[in-house]
């Protein structure tokens, strides 16, 4: 098991492992991923700059229309799935060689608390930079969702969350690579009626902070000729997907709002990895 603690609050999950560097693709060139926004347009901004010529280069307007304020960007895994896939109704656990084609993709977390901007998100793009093939979609859910929390219960959260970073990590243990997020919305809670006007601005102000699992997708089964996972009409599995989205949401904790970070911090002196990981993070909005 793993523990998470902020100030008073401590969640445990199982884990595998987490996501490291050595497992994005290898480029024909290094790029340099920048995002950016602003106050007065209506979009962000994400560029990138070519490691060996210099150029700069920027996504499309499909994809600067979805981000609205662009933070933390980040490659994903060439692969989600690694090893043993659970069994699930469709057959029994297989060992799943390969998963789609996630050789060019960027996961973008977006939002902010400025009026306008704060309907975030947790955006993937597919090929990004590329005139013909680049794809964006999107994790999280554009209206209000009814979230699993960490003890079976649910919760209903709206769309006004804004996201800073995200990581990914197994927290399922079964080899699939999902996505770890903090996010954050602030809304007024007097809602029209009357209230103290010696009150100062900030006490009709409901900020509230979220530590997120967002679950990676299982495929209905895996070829047992090949390891290839599949949809169930037979193609391969791509958990980017549209019949795939939004991501299942697992609300793991409450006060984490915008930055965290994985470690390993129970080595004792081995050397090795532990299936054990922590999340270290701060609290910001509550205080």
């Amino acid at each position: 098991s793993s523990e998470a603690a902020f100030g008073s609050t401590a969640t445990s999950w199982t884990a595998s492992r987490r996501f490291d560097v050595a497992d994005c693709p290898v480029l024909p060139t290094d790029r340099l991923w920048v995002t950016g926004f602003s106050l007065a347009g209506r979009t962000g901004h994400l560029y990138s700059i070519e490691g060996d010529s210099g150029d700069i280069e920027s996504v499309n307007e499909r994809t600067r229309t979805n981000l609205l304020w662009p933070n933390e960007v980040s490659p994903v895994p060439a692969r989600l799935l690694r090893g043993t896939v659970e069994q699930n109704e469709h057959q029994a656990s297989s060992t799943c060689e390969g998963d789609g084609d996630y050789d060019d993709a960027l996961l973008v977390a977006d939002g902010f608390l400025v009026p306008g901007k704060d309907r975030g998100g947790l955006y993937i793009v597919k090929h990004p930079g590329n005139p013909d093939a680049e794809w964006t979609v999107r994790l999280t859910s554009t209206s209000s969702t009814v979230s699993e929390q960490e003890d079976g219960s649910a919760a209903t959260s709206g769309d006004r969350w804004f996201y800073h970073r995200a990581s990914w990590v197994d927290l399922t243990g079964d080899g699939r690579l999902s996505v770890l997020t903090a996010r954050c919305r602030l809304s007024t809670r007097f809602g029209g009626k009357t209230y103290n006007v010696n009150d100062d601005v900030a006490s009709g102000i409901s900020k509230q902070g979220e530590l997120v699992w967002l679950e990676c997708p299982r495929p209905y089964k895996v070829d047992s000729a090949t390891g290839t996972p599949l949809e169930a009409d037979g193609t391969v599995f791509d958990p980017f997907s549209a019949i795939h989205m939004p991501w299942k949401e697992h609300v793991l904790a409450t006060g984490p709002d915008v930055m965290f970070c994985l470690a390993n911090l129970d080595q004792e002196g081995t050397g090795e990895e532990s299936d054990t990981i922590e999340v270290l993070s701060s609290e910001f909005f509550n205080e």
